[in-house]
């Protein structure tokens, strides 16, 4: 999920979303209202939750008050401090803050498709078409990735180890990348959703030439899928209220699949204030690749487990197992 935090400015974030998503009313029981903690810069990975948030399905979300983390560093000393209740947040984000000691169980994988190649450039048809004869020194084109510390330039990395040619990659901050793709300066990127939708927007002489996941699921014979983002709960929360907890979960299961039957449901439970980050309609064409998929942790346990071993090793042990603290997959 690191894509999807700088796409754009951060500074005009929290001006745009300031107070989305509060609604009146008051918690069951008289216990205090829960916060949510979520970037305005994620689409798909929270529609689910928003979805139950604005149907009124679970009383306990009646007065959940939304505030929005800035930037990874923000979300990690959250995670750190225990500030929060509920956190939409990257799994490798998740992990980490886990492994050094953070209250996080993660709950469901709500982010699965995000990042594609894009080109302007004619006679590339395939990613072979991209590298050069002895490598990355040699290849014939620099594919510019953002951002800088993409997590699927781990991913390629080690489809190398299954085929998939060395090739050159140049970080670049995503505005950076954005103006110079538009300029003509640059003619091959590496994006996430929703901002590769934006670049085809803008211009359309790009095209997806593959999508990461499809390259994963042929080179590995796994399902085309990489489980990157999703919903996790302060481990407190989970066992003091752990009958919310699970109706939470079955809540969020049961939303993504109303939305992947209708796309529609989800952009529109987002709140409008994101409309001032990513317009609706680009939210809704960026769909065709960034899958609306929403999974348990307990059934995601395996897919996670193979992700963290390309983006974050010490999470997982040598022989393929967790390394995580006990009970950090919820279930």
């Amino acid at each position: 999920m690191r894509t999807l935090l700088t796409v754009l400015m951060g500074g005009l974030l929290l001006a745009a979303l300031a107070g989305c998503g509060n609604n009146d009313g008051g918690s069951p029981e008289g216990l205090p209202p829960l916060s949510f903690h979520t970037s305005g810069l994620a689409t798909t990975p929270q529609m689910a939750l928003w979805r139950v948030i604005s149907s009124g399905a679970l009383p306990e979300l009646a007065d959940l008050r939304v505030e929005y983390w800035k930037n990874l560093d923000d979300l990690r000393g959250l995670l750190l401090a225990g500030k929060g209740d509920i956190w939409l947040g990257h799994t490798e984000g998740f992990a980490q803050a886990a492994l050094r000691g953070a209250p996080v169980r993660l709950l469901a994988v709500t982010s699965w498709r995000k990042f594609s190649i894009l080109t302007r450039r004619p006679g590339v048809a395939t990613v072979d078409d991209l590298a050069g004869p002895g490598g990355p020194k040699d290849a014939r084109i620099r594919v510019a990735v953002a951002p800088p510390q993409s997590p699927a330039l781990p991913v390629l990395r080690e489809l190398e180890k299954h085929g998939l040619p060395r090739l050159a990659y140049a970080p670049h901050e995503p505005r950076q990348a954005m103006l110079e793709a538009i300029n003509g300066d640059l003619d091959t990127l590496l994006l996430p959703e929703p901002l590769a939708t934006v670049l085809l927007n803008r211009d359309p002489r790009f095209r997806i030439l593959v999508q990461l996941e499809d390259l994963y699921g042929e080179l590995t014979g796994h399902e085309p899928l990489l489980p990157m983002a999703g919903v996790a709960v302060h481990a407190r929360l989970a066992k003091e209220r752990p009958a919310f907890v699970s109706a939470l979960r079955d809540a969020v299961l049961a939303a993504g699949a109303e939305i992947a039957a209708d796309p529609d449901l989800g952009v529109a439970a987002l709140p409008e204030a994101f409309e001032k980050f990513v317009d609706k309609p680009t939210v809704r064409r960026s769909l065709g690749r960034d899958r609306l998929l929403a999974r348990s942790a307990g059934e995601s346990r395996a897919a996670v487990l193979r992700y963290l071993a390309m983006v974050l090793p010490e999470a997982v042990k040598a022989d393929g197992t967790s390394n995580l603290p006990d009970g950090f997959f919820w279930n």
